[in-house]
């Protein structure tokens, strides 16, 4: 039985955690980022009768519905439920998915900081629960709406969870199971990173000569293959097309965000995490001991395979860090231990007996703020610029955005999801044949308007408005001045930072 000293600290690191997950969007005006992109998917379900389709009407019309379903399948069908009780306003898909993240990130901290607890002592346990609850990758993840990586992440977090039991008993297959197949519909770069954990798992346990180990995690991984071969097999050859795509075509002319700003927001929280990694391994030299790999270790040498797509493909590169940060994290605060068996701080004064419990809340007294700014200014950065949301152009939307399609820029996932309306964006990163195709078309509207090309394109993909950010408009794209001039164009407003144009003569 769960006593009740168990309960309250985890209510307290639930609590914690939701609120700094939380409060990093006070200065927001609405979660955007990739969210709109997973609510367009909510919405394509929902207008499919609760039915995953084949093709999107809305998000690049006539494209794959590529995305794994499972988050956005859930949502849809208690919100076809909910709608016949009462009509639920445009954003809502928006605000399930951020909460549905905070509340299982917030829910990872809880998993971990009980899973450490048996390998630490009391201070050790509230410096872990402090860490997990401000310096999980998660409080940048949400920043940009990473909501089903974050879902995805804590799963295979479990999964290997499980997996590290392989050698006590067989009752942690199905478990392991489980949340594989959850994986494989949940998020699509966690899952083939997923399945190659696990071979990596097979192999380490193959070269130890453990081979009924590594037929067990081999079960394991047939599993997992067949729950994502259902899903990519008729998929596939979205996949052979993503593979030739590099950052520079599927990002196109007009990029969203540097790699400068990238490293800038994600590496501050790292810190503390990448201190005490150094302080461990410095410890265990000096001890001479060496905690054996784990399920863990093993994820964190296989995300090292994100560094050969560093030339190809960055963002690709760097979303596989994140992978080594998590692992790095939890192999860091799973063995905090060794930095106190070393004994490397024990004449220091200042952090003996007691006073290291107050060392230790200082330090995250100190830290809270200061993180939660760090990953503010990143949620600030992905409600400006480029991703900058607008609630008149979207209410605008709702009533002129009905025929035909808009093209637009990111704010266009935004568009789609809320109002409806069919949408070719011709910024952010996309991989998919068609979608690659009306991006192209798009931009090449933006850059060209009065081309002979540029009014085929837009007879071809019924084309009916252009939306524009204001400081794009007379500048110069690949040799082109963007303009919508008389008689093609008319003017039919500007929204914040956005100019509406609707399409009059083609």
């Amino acid at each position: 039985m769960v006593s009740r000293r168990v309960v309250l600290y985890a209510a307290i690191i639930f609590i914690f955690a939701f609120a700094s997950r939380s409060i990093i969007f006070l200065r927001a005006v609405f979660p955007t980022g990739d969210a709109g992109q997973f609510a367009s998917f909510v919405t394509e379900i929902e207008l499919n009768g609760g039915w995953v389709p084949a093709t999107n009407s809305l998000y690049y019309p006539g494209s794959t519905y590529i995305y794994p379903p499972l988050i956005f399948l859930g949502i849809s069908s208690i919100n076809l439920i909910l709608g016949h009780l009462t009509q639920l306003p445009a954003y809502t898909a928006i605000y399930e998915l951020f909460y549905l993240a905070i509340t299982v990130s917030s829910i990872q901290a809880i998993f971990l900081a009980f899973y450490f607890k048996k390998f630490q002592n009391r201070v050790e346990f509230l410096l872990t629960a402090g860490l997990l609850i401000l310096f999980d990758a998660s409080l940048y993840e949400l920043s940009w709406g990473g909501y089903p990586d974050i879902i995805a992440t804590f799963f295979l977090i479990v999964m290997l969870y499980f997996v590290d039991q392989r050698g006590n008993n067989k009752r942690w297959l199905p478990y392991a199971s489980i949340f594989f197949i959850l994986i494989a519909y949940t998020h699509d770069l966690t899952y083939f990173y997923s399945l190659l954990v696990v071979a990596g798992i097979i192999l380490f346990d193959a070269i130890k000569r453990n081979f009924r180990s590594a037929i067990m995690v081999l079960i394991l991984l047939l599993v997992g293959g067949a729950a994502g071969a259902v899903w990519w097999v008729p998929r596939i050859h979205f996949i052979f097309g993503a593979a030739t795509v590099s950052l520079s075509a599927g990002t196109g002319l007009i990029s969203q965000v540097g790699n400068a700003a990238v490293l800038f927001q994600a590496v501050p929280f790292m810190i503390p995490i990448l201190f005490l990694a150094l302080v461990e391994l410095f410890a265990s030299f000096r001890s001479r001991h060496f905690e054996p790999l784990d399920s863990y270790s093993i994820a964190l040498i296989a995300s090292a395979s994100g560094l050969f797509f560093l030339l190809y493909d960055p963002t690709l590169t760097g979303r596989m860090m994140l992978f080594s940060y998590t692992m790095l994290m939890i192999i860091v605060l799973k063995n905090l231990g060794i930095i106190r068996k070393s004994g490397i701080y024990r004449n220091l004064r200042i952090i003996r007996g007691k006073r290291l419990i107050l060392c230790t809340v200082i330090f995250l007294i100190i830290m809270a703020p200061v993180q939660i700014l760090f990953a503010s200014n990143t949620v600030s950065y992905y409600n400006s610029g480029d991703f900058e949301y607008s609630p008149s152009l979207i209410q605008f939307g709702y009533t002129h955005f009905n025929n035909g399609t808009v093209l637009a820029p990111n704010i266009g996932t935004f568009i789609s999801s809320q109002d409806n309306a069919k949408v070719i964006i011709y910024t952010g990163f996309v991989v998919g044949p068609l979608q690659l195709e009306e991006r192209n078309a798009g931009l090449s509207i933006i850059i060209a308007s009065t081309s002979n090309s540029s009014l085929y394109n837009i007879t071809k993909y019924n084309i009916s408005y252009i939306i524009v950010q204001s400081w794009l408009l007379n500048t110069t794209v690949d040799g082109h001045i963007v303009a919508f001039p008389s008689p093609y164009y008319q003017l039919a407003g500007i929204f914040d930072s956005y100019n509406v144009y609707k399409v009059r003569q083609v």
